[in-house]
């Protein structure tokens, strides 16, 4: 039997109705050394399935209401409460929103959305947007305003207000903190921004950028990774799309590169595999965004980012925490092609720790996607650098040859062996290709010694 759908006598009822009603209550948590873990999960639980069935109810009910009136019927201020109803269920991870719940959250923003190019770029859209921007989000922001960003404008300001020390009034009061889902697990205004920013014409964002700038600066400098993480994605989703003139003329550029050095630095938190890759390719995004090709200052700052997101960052301080250099190798292919030959100044850096990681360190758990990923990014070194590989082809060898080995003696009772062997043979051929004597005299030593072991890698 269907939910059954209550009538709305308005929209302006209905959202308000849907506004208050989707949002979890902030209730004061029972200290945990009342309750056992097993309530506490049980309630979760039970609050969890609460909010998905009412969630369910009134998104039909909200769905119904505009195939009723008709998409195109509704005012901007009518659409302007359904997006940031809808956006809030959009976009996020699957894992957290049930897919029926995104379904219907998509289906009716799909409703008033516009259709062609002409209606993306005209005036009522951006009004639409903006007033999703003023109205619903920029009243969450007003408490926790970022000292360096005009409220008004959204430009950089000449110095901080408040002094040097007013980044500390941001964390005093965030009523922006909010969820759709209980726990805070996902949705928020994160979302809605995003999605505004998707679905602006590029044309529009110098008369958005108050709307944008200011909520989008306060999330960056978040104490707390995870808000950082949302924020980071929002801007990068900006960035793709905004032209950097505007960047350049607001100070903004500026502000995100501060702000993506500080977020760079997470290495330790639990966080910091996801931040690192997030922050990294946002800079990577924002250098090629506000740098001439083959400039020397696009050169210097991809070194600079490689030295604070990889070398002098996480390989120093998270060495032994594998998930943190899983992510600290992941983001270096894209860098490093697009240093070309200039990667070479990082050799003495990269090939002995990649090779390292090749082998499974003895107070280290072994971990098949370290050796993956750094058997990939050394096809790359390879590949970029090809005119010094001859120099570091035993150093890459070692580790190669020593890593096949333990997959081979214990392949039958590893099931990742079959998939970090295909790795390796990919990186043996990308070294007999630009190495070819390591054939005849390396590997010819080693069969001579071991003659069957080697026969799957080299053939």
């Amino acid at each position: 039997m269907e939910d059954s759908v209550p009538n709305v006598a308005s929209v302006d009822e209905e959202t308000a109705w849907l506004l208050n009603s989707l949002n979890v209550d902030d209730k004061e948590e029972t200290p945990v050394s009342e309750i056992t873990i097993q309530q506490s999960a049980r309630k979760r639980v039970e609050e969890w399935e609460k909010w998905k069935q009412e969630s369910l109810l009134k998104l039909k009910s909200l769905k119904q209401f505009i195939a009723t009136v008709g998409g195109h019927k509704l005012s901007i201020a009518e659409k302007a409460d359904i997006i940031a109803i809808a956006t809030s269920f959009d976009e996020v991870d699957e894992e957290q929103i049930p897919l029926e719940i995104r379904t219907l959250a998509q289906e009716c923003l799909e409703s008033i959305i516009p259709v062609d190019e002409d209606s993306i770029r005209s005036e009522q859209w951006r009004q639409t947007i903006s007033e999703v921007l003023q109205k619903h989000i920029k009243p969450l922001f007003l408490p926790s305003q970022h000292p360096s960003v005009n409220l008004d404008t959204g430009r950089k300001t000449a110095r901080p207000a408040g002094g040097p020390n007013a980044t500390h009034d941001l964390y005093d009061d965030q009523p922006w903190k909010i969820a759709t889902s209980p726990g805070g697990a996902s949705g928020g205004p994160w979302n809605v921004i995003r999605w505004c920013i998707n679905h602006a014409d590029p044309s529009q964002f110098e008369t958005l950028w108050p709307g944008l700038i200011p909520p989008i600066m306060t999330m960056m400098d978040d104490y707390q990774p995870i808000f950082r993480i949302r924020a980071i994605t929002t801007a990068e989703a900006l960035l793709q799309k905004v032209d950097e003139k505007l960047l350049k003329r607001t100070g903004l550029n500026t502000l995100f590169s501060e702000s993506l050095k500080t977020a760079l630095t997470y290495s330790t938190s639990s966080e910091a595999p996801t931040i690192l890759k997030e922050a990294a390719a946002c800079t990577h995004l924002l250098i090629e965004k506000m740098t001439a090709p083959n400039s020397k200052e696009r050169f210097d700052q991809l070194c600079d980012l490689i030295k604070a997101a990889v070398i002098g960052g996480p390989w120093i301080y998270a060495g032994h925490k594998v998930d943190v250099m899983v992510a600290s190798v992941v983001i270096l292919p894209p860098l490093l092609k697009a240093l070309g030959i200039g990667s070479v100044r990082f050799l003495k850096a990269l090939i002995p720790q990649l090779s390292d990681n090749l082998i499974t360190k003895p107070h280290m758990k072994h971990n098949h996607e370290l050796q993956l990923v750094s058997a990939d990014c050394l096809v790359v070194v390879i590949h970029e650098c090809k005119p010094r590989i001859q120099y570091w082809k035993n150093r890459i060898l070692n580790g190669l040859v020593r890593s096949w080995i333990r997959t081979k003696e214990e392949g039958k009772d590893d099931p990742g062996a079959s998939e970090l062997q295909q790795a390796l043979r990919a990186l043996y051929k990308a070294l007999l290709d630009t190495c070819p004597s390591i054939q005849q005299h390396e590997m010819k030593i080693l069969q001579d010694k071991v003659p069957t072991m080697f026969e799957e890698l080299i053939s």
